[in-house]
């Protein structure tokens, strides 16, 4: 399996190639700033990646990987109204757990677990309430 590139920034990697114009607009609202903040993101759009299984992650990520976090733009992505990208933990220590993103709050959780302010557990915590019942989070503002 091919792996993951190295990227500068968090990665957002295309794993449904159905819908150019939608990858497009994908990329364009994760990005979006609002309120004067925004995502930073590195893509990658490379059909080796189609249809990666969340579940297969593990393998596809370089041992020496210097991101906490990856996003995925899946099927799910392309096929909802209100499009959602999955947010999956990385790092030395992660049990590559996972939730669902509303693109309005891209930025809350990349710039949060970028930069270790939060971490993942601060989102798929039921205590934290910060995913609503289908497991997506929709920001904290």
């Amino acid at each position: 399996m091919k792996k993951i590139p190295e990227t500068k920034q968090t990665a957002l990697v295309r794993t449904d190639f159905s819908d150019d114009a939608a990858w497009k607009k994908v990329c364009k609202e994760a990005t979006k700033e609002i309120n004067g903040c925004a995502a930073y993101l590195d893509f990658i759009d490379d059909k080796a990646f189609l249809g990666l299984d969340p579940k297969k992650i593990k393998s596809a990520i370089p041992k020496d990987y210097n991101h906490l976090l990856i996003f995925f733009a899946d099927q799910k992505t392309f096929s909802e109204v209100n499009k959602t990208l999955l947010c999956i933990e990385l790092g030395p220590e992660s049990k590559y757990r996972s939730f669902r993103v509303a693109m309005k709050a891209m930025w809350e959780v990349e710039n949060n677990l970028s930069i270790a302010n939060m971490d993942f557990e601060d989102f798929v915590d039921p205590e934290q309430k910060a995913l609503d019942i289908d497991g997506v989070f929709h920001g904290f503002v």
